[in-house]
């Protein structure tokens, strides 16, 4: 609930005209404030010829609700209304529920006006319950006690508070007092899935968007009825067969990619072996050593050696003992040149 625009407001009630038997006419007349500051009540009978009331002080009233009388008495230009007899009727507000139970005190079917409804369509109401105010008449042993009514409206933007109509003087005991306020700011605020949502048309990369309440609660505070947001020309199956086709188009482009690639190394591949079977190795141009020069003869002449060697082949018998001298090994690494002197 929102009751931000209760505070500091006041509202007055009249109520219904009784006349008496000589054909005075006179009312109730109401001013209630359901949240401080306080409101006062006094008498007002300024130039009003009454006998007695012009020799007496002004009595007066302070709090959250009170109630004057009024005596309206024509007079030769206008008419003229005095208040008197001020009664306060609350001075503090005690809770604020939905149960129309407070300590000892219900409220009937009757005094709420719900007989007219069922129980599915009932009005839902909050009850402002105010505390008891002492009373000197032996009538209400417990004192003055009010109740107002906000009845939920939601097609009611303005405030509009009365009397009911099973007690239009506003009580029906004396006692306790009932006042009915009708309005939208009496229905809760609407959450996200307590109301439904209408979306207009998309005209210039525009829409509007309609936010349609329940029947018992009121849109306030972030949400708007109406509000204006971005839109596109495309709708949701053609944005999602758009998006499936460019992923189509990438994922395609990424597979010609990679064949063409592979298909380029296995070309390369085939070349070379094409080439490595059918193809003549180039001949080599140049040599290490010239057709005229000899690598043995110059190597052995460098260190004084003229005599050719030759390696002989076979496997050099393993000597018998494990124990060997530097001159066995010696005369095995002699054994195996074989000087071409010899072989002479």
């Amino acid at each position: 609930y929102d009751f931000s625009p209760f505070v500091g407001r006041s509202w007055n009630i009249s109520g219904v005209r009784v006349f008496s038997r000589e054909g005075s006419a006179y009312y109730h007349f109401f001013t209630v404030a359901l949240f401080p500051p306080n409101i006062k009540c006094q008498e007002q009978y300024d130039n009003f010829d009454m006998i007695g009331l012009l020799d007496q002080d002004k009595e007066a009233v302070e709090g959250l609700a009170c109630r004057v009388t009024a005596l309206p008495t024509p007079s030769s230009n206008r008419s003229k209304t005095a208040y008197v007899t001020p009664l306060l009727v609350a001075s503090r507000l005690d809770s604020i529920t939905t149960s129309r139970t407070h300590g000892n005190t219900s409220l009937s079917d009757e005094v709420l006006e719900y007989d007219s409804h069922d129980n599915t369509s009932r009005p839902l109401d909050v009850f402002f319950w105010f505390d008891r105010v002492a009373s000197l008449s032996s009538t209400c042993p417990n004192g003055n006690q009010l109740v107002v009514v906000a009845r939920c409206l939601p097609t009611k933007k303005q405030m509009e508070m009365r009397l009911p109509h099973s007690c239009p003087d506003g009580t029906c005991d004396g006692c306790l007092f009932l006042v009915i306020m009708e309005t939208a700011q009496a229905c809760p605020v609407c959450e996200s899935n307590d109301y439904e949502t209408i979306n207009g048309e998309c005209v210039n990369g525009k829409q509007t968007i309609h936010s349609i309440p329940k029947k018992h609660c009121v849109i306030t505070g972030a949400a708007s009825q109406t509000k204006e947001v971005a839109c596109s020309a495309f709708t949701a199956f053609q944005k999602t067969l758009l998006t499936i086709l460019v992923l189509s188009m990438v994922l395609l482009s990424i597979g010609f990619i990679c064949i063409c690639r592979r298909n380029r190394r296995l070309e390369y591949k085939y070349t070379r072996l094409i080439e490595s079977h059918t193809g003549e190795l180039p001949a080599v141009e140049t040599c290490g050593l010239d057709e005229d020069e000899d690598d043995d003869e110059g190597w052995f002449d460098n260190w004084g050696l003229q005599d050719r060697v030759i390696f002989s082949k076979g496997r050099r018998s393993a000597p018998n003992n494990s124990r060997t001298t530097l001159r066995d090994h010696r005369e095995n690494d002699n054994a195996a040149f074989i000087s071409l002197d010899s072989e002479d």
